[in-house]
Formats: C-alpha cells, structure tokens, sequence
C-alpha cells in the first residue's frame, strides 16, 4: 500500500504540473477544484515527508502526523469530479 501510495502521489504531482503548465497559473488558480487538486498534492507530499522522517528518527514518535492519512479520503473526490465532468452521469 505505501508503494502504491507513492506511485499515485506521483501521477498527481506530473498532472497537476502538466495542468498548471498547460493553462497557466492564473487560470489554475481560478479554478475552485484545482484548489482541491493542490491541497491533495500537498497533503500527499506532507505525508510522505513525514514518513521518511519518522524512518529516520531513531527513538521519534510521529504519531500525530498520522492523523494526515486522512485526508487521502479527499482522493475520492477527485474520482467525483471527473465523474461530474461526464455529460451521461
């Protein structure tokens, strides 16, 4: 699981960086679920750091930044957003 967690922090740093690229910053930005996009990106790579934080810490306890796993359920709006975009749903 944290492999692939890994893998799809990833994808979604490369698609956030092609849309920010693609569009430009400032329409990026305007978009409400771009933010979405960003804070998930964020928290991912919040997570990720911590862990191997943690790993390297011989007696640290990181428990609280646990807590920040949560927020991976905001993957599934992403899921919704694009199924929103879908004119048959």
């Amino acid at each position: 699981m944290e492999q692939l967690n890994n893998v799809l922090t990833w994808i979604f740093i490369v698609e956030m960086m092609i849309k920010v690229i693609a569009i430009g910053p400032k329409k990026y930005i305007n978009d409400k679920m771009n933010w979405l996009d960003g804070l998930v990106v964020s928290l991912s790579l919040v997570e990720i750091f911590m862990n191997a934080f943690a790993e390297g810490e011989s007696g640290g306890n990181l428990s609280a930044f646990k807590t920040i796993r949560v927020f991976r359920t905001f993957r599934v709006l992403r899921v919704i957003r694009l199924l929103r975009a879908l004119h048959s749903m």
